[in-house]
């Protein structure tokens, strides 16, 4: 099966033949299951859109089509496409001569979503709420965050060299969606970072480090969102990216948050 990507200038190409050439009848393409969960272009600025079923002259059909994702797979390959030719013309139907060939895709959805830094806290509401970075604010100017050199705790160490803080509240949250929600055969999740000036914890307290040394890990969704947190030691900037990749390392889907330090 193959991934589709919600929300994305990364469309699904598809190729469609029909050999040999100058065969009679017609070719029709349906979606057998999940319809509803896709778009089907002509081409990939999405101006010309074809709706299933489509049935062209045999040899008239296009040699690809550009798959959109509409809404997340609810299951792996819960979307399936059937190419069908019928020896006979089109507005005919006497079962003479088919076959098909079918596709199954799995739909993917991914999501970041940084939150404002807390205040005194820790926690939120001391005195500002908990506040989502705009969409169109993730990557440009994308989220504030305090460089972590304070000493939360009192222990007279900074905080950047402790592994845990229970006080701590100079790390960003940052919200994690993806569905289908577990990794499945064919593709995995994969948070990722371009630069150590961040780390990435499982806990507001820090706790388990999930990018320290490492500058990417998988993840696993068996619930979605997850939460992660993200600290900024000795500050610069840096980029964190979330992304649906397959097997062979194609990424199909991301979506990425930039941080700065104030």
């Amino acid at each position: 099966g193959g991934l589709v990507c919600v929300c994305t200038n990364n469309l699904t190409k598809i190729t469609l033949k029909l050999q040999p050439a100058g065969l009679p009848g017609k070719v029709t393409l349906s979606a057998e299951k999940g319809g509803n969960l896709i778009r089907v272009w002509k081409n990939t600025n999405r101006t010309d859109q074809v709706t299933l079923p489509k049935t062209w002259n045999a040899g008239a059909q296009p040699g690809a089509l550009y798959i959109e994702g509409v809404a997340a797979s609810a299951a792996v390959r819960d979307v399936e496409l059937k190419l069908e030719y019928d020896e006979t013309p089109q507005g005919i139907n006497s079962g003479l001569f088919k076959c098909e060939d079918r596709v199954k895709l799995t739909v993917v959805k991914i999501d970041m979503t940084a939150y404002r830094p807390q205040t005194e806290g820790p926690g939120y509401g001391s005195p500002f709420q908990r506040t989502a970075v705009p969409a169109d604010q993730k990557v440009s100017p994308g989220a504030g965050i305090r460089v972590n050199g304070d000493d939360d705790d009192d222990n007279n160490i900074p905080d950047r060299d402790d592994m845990t803080v229970s006080s701590e509240n100079d790390l960003i949250e940052v919200a994690l969606d993806a569905a289908p929600p577990a990794t499945s055969d064919g593709f995995s999740y994969v948070l990722k970072r371009n630069s150590s000036n961040i780390k990435v914890w499982n806990s507001f307290t820090k706790g388990t480090a999930l990018l320290d040394a490492n500058n990417e890990t998988n993840l696993t969704f068996d619930t979605s969102p997850i939460t992660v947190w993200v600290e900024n030691p000795n500050g610069g900037t840096a980029d964190l990216e979330l992304q649906a990749k397959t097997d062979s390392g194609t990424v199909v889907c991301t979506d990425k948050i930039h941080f700065y330090p104030f």
